[in-house]
């Protein structure tokens, strides 16, 4: 798996500037697009009117090339003015870009929920992998590589899809897993006792399956991936996330399910919630996709 054609949406902010640092931990040789979107911002002229402010695409532009500075390919730079993650999408998709490099700003989490801020619109409609770079990660240092890979387990058909793509990620990156149980199942018999393993889409389809976790781990053991089991079956994403870091994950690989407008507002996104929460960049794809 490499991501050759990635696009990076900076908004200007200190943590924007901190994703290509981690874009070159992760995938150091691909070919970049910068993109910086503006809002529009509106300014009252004569009385009762209002008309868009001036452009900003000088400024823009200016902000870009300083960013790509010694940057080799140059990267291509572009300024739009409208919605983010409409330009995201539309940028990424024209230029066929195989990855979305975008930074959380952080919010209010009820706001979030109900109007949906750019990185929930891009987890909605988005077909192409996105890596977050949190905010709440700060000023800590960028990893020469990525050491260690966490992923969280359930009984979904995410988990067998996360697995699958982690696993490819995993031996390019050469990378250790953790596969981290956030399933709350019971458990059975030992699972040297079961004779031959059953084949991964199968243990993670079982909801119920003997010692679960474990086969997985012997599925990703037999693919040449180190890989160490955890078990953090309790709220989620606040204890995946506090073992994550106790474990000092460099990276957190999740494949989601579209969720809507509407599901989002009842029920929450968990990956949503993930990504604002997390501490280390997040790599995201997409599995309901043919």
């Amino acid at each position: 798996m490499r991501y050759r054609r990635a696009l990076v949406a900076l908004d200007g902010s200190d943590n924007s500037g901190r994703t290509l640092d981690w874009l070159r931990c992760v995938e150091p040789d691909t070919e970049l697009t910068l993109l910086r979107v503006f809002e529009p911002v509106l300014a009252m002229t004569d009385p009762g009117m209002l008309q868009p402010m001036a452009p900003f695409e000088d400024a823009g532009e200016e902000y870009l090339a300083h960013v790509a500075a010694g940057i080799a390919p140059t990267p291509r730079l572009v300024v739009r003015i409208g919605t983010p993650w409409v330009h995201i999408l539309r940028e990424a998709r024209r230029e066929s870009r195989d990855l979305i490099v975008v930074a959380t700003r952080g919010g209010a989490r009820l706001r979030r929920r109900i109007l949906g801020g750019t990185i929930e619109r891009l987890l909605d409609h988005s077909e192409i992998p996105l890596m977050v770079v949190p905010a709440r990660m700060g000023a800590l240092p960028v990893p020469d590589r990525v050491r260690r890979l966490a992923i969280p387990v359930d009984e979904s058909p995410s988990a067998q899809a996360t697995l699958l793509w982690a696993i490819s990620l995993a031996r390019r990156l050469e990378s250790r897993i953790d596969l981290i149980d956030v399933c709350r199942s019971a458990s059975g018999p030992d699972p040297e006792e079961m004779g031959e393993e059953p084949n991964l889409a199968a243990v993670v389809a079982e909801s119920h399956a003997p010692h679960r976790l474990h086969l997985l781990a012997r599925s990703v053991e037999r693919s040449g991936v180190p890989v160490d089991v955890v078990d953090a079956r309790g709220p989620f994403p606040a204890l995946f996330l506090h073992v994550a870091g106790q474990r000092k994950v460099d990276l957190i690989a999740l494949a989601i399910r579209r969720q809507g407008a509407v599901e989002r507002l009842f029920f929450g996104s968990k990956a949503s919630r993930l990504i604002q929460e997390s501490h280390v960049p997040v790599l995201v794809a997409r599995h309901d996709l043919p």
